[in-house]
């Protein structure tokens, strides 16, 4: 069972002769409460900011891999043919 901000809040207690002092735990318990709900809400967002890396080296592993594709591709290539060679000049004669 998840306890949460609220629950922490509504929380009651029995009193018995010499039990606890009902101002001293309302107060903690506000306190605690306080604590659970900061925390729940830094979890969130740290999720999302996971959820966001995770997108972004998603993105770059892709990045990555295309690239690593076309390395391999170029540097398996068979070397182009050489030009032909430079026809031989003919000279003018007059």
């Amino acid at each position: 069972m998840k306890i949460t901000p609220l629950d922490i809040q509504h929380k009651t207690f029995q009193t018995q002769f010499r039990g606890y002092q009902p101002r001293e735990v309302n107060q903690f318990l506000d306190e605690l409460a306080e604590s659970v709900e900061e925390l729940i809400r830094e979890n969130t967002m740290l999720r999302d900011k996971l959820l966001t890396r995770d997108d972004e080296l998603s993105q770059l592993k892709q990045a990555e891999s295309t690239l690593t594709n076309t390395l391999h591709a170029t540097h398996h290539r068979p070397p182009p043919h050489p030009p032909p060679p430079p026809a031989p000049k003919r000279s003018r004669s007059t």
